[in-house]
């Protein structure tokens, strides 16, 4: 036996709602469980265990449905979750910025804010909301549906966002009486940002996968079936396919995953159907899963 967890309360989850007192596990699987002295004549000379002195010990979470590497993303943005005026958004987005002594022209991402928990007026911030934070750091907020982004005006200059720019198939950017962008993108438009990003390397694709599974470990959650493909800039799933793989060869990927292949285009799933790519390829730890197509759009973005 690997492992023996000792004097714990488990929390079995059978049918009898049984609660034991001792874990016995080998390669990574449960076992056994049971009373203390059952569990303990399973141990050899190898066995390590620990006394969990009574604490609690429940089977660990499965996540059905999130976005694994946009979540490690966004530990190192600014979080917006719960704001309630777009006044607090400047605030804390200007703090992020003298806090982490951005440079100039260099990126700032935020993401969270959701203008339904406003206090009066709940409107979507605009490009000259966001001039007041600063006009020198282009600066990208998401909703928190992620179906919006709102940029400020070094933003649009730096994308090349205009006046006289056409407006995208599946998306749109919000625009005033002239014509003139107010830094609202929509859907498919937020692909005018998202692709004037720094394209980031495998490498730094899995320093945000680790962030990620340590966040979700400390929760209890260790599978998830997650949507990664497109969730960076140059939605290049290969990149993250490999991030993934070279984690579980280094023996660091602590969480299973089953990968929500959004492949939004004919070719794009095409290429990647004769790659071999196909449900159920991989293994426990990282495995291609459905197909995803978004169809709609969302209802907190309209």
């Amino acid at each position: 036996m690997d492992l023996i967890l000792l004097n714990a309360k488990v929390i079995t989850m059978d049918s009898n709602n049984t609660i034991a007192q001792s874990v016995a596990i080998k390669d990574g699987k449960i076992v056994n469980v049971g009373r203390n002295e059952e569990i303990l004549n399973l141990k050899n000379s190898d066995t390590k265990v620990i006394d969990l002195k009574e604490k609690l010990v429940l089977p660990s979470f499965n996540d059905s449905h999130m976005h694994l590497i946009n979540y490690g993303n966004s530990i190192t943005n600014v979080d917006l979750v719960g704001v309630k005026s777009i006044e607090e958004i400047q605030e804390k987005v200007y703090e992020f910025i003298k806090e982490k002594n951005i440079p100039k022209g260099k990126w700032v991402r935020g993401r969270g804010w959701n203008q339904d928990y406003f206090k009066g007026a709940k409107e979507f911030p605009t490009r000259y909301d966001l001039d007041k934070i600063s006009t020198d750091h282009p600066i990208v907020l998401t909703r928190a549906c992620e179906h919006v982004a709102v940029g400020n005006s070094k933003a649009l200059e730096l994308i090349g966002v205009n006046k006289n720019t056409m407006q995208v198939d599946g998306g749109k950017f919000d625009v005033d009486n002239d014509n003139e962008p107010l830094g609202i993108f929509r859907e498919n438009a937020l692909g005018l940002i998202y692709n004037a990003l720094p394209n980031p390397t495998v490498e730094e694709i899995k320093d945000l996968i680790l962030k990620a599974v340590n966040d979700l470990n400390k929760c209890g959650i260790t599978s998830v079936g997650t949507d990664d493909f497109e969730s960076l800039p140059g939605k290049d799933y290969e990149k993250v396919i490999k991030a993934y793989k070279e984690l579980k060869e280094e023996n660091k990927l602590n969480m299973r995953v089953y990968e929500q292949c959004l492949l939004p285009s004919k070719n794009k799933l095409l290429e990647f159907l004769e790659k071999g790519y196909k449900t159920g390829l991989g293994d426990e730890n990282f495995k291609i899963g459905p197909l995803k197509i978004l169809l709609d759009g969302s209802l907190g973005a309209r």
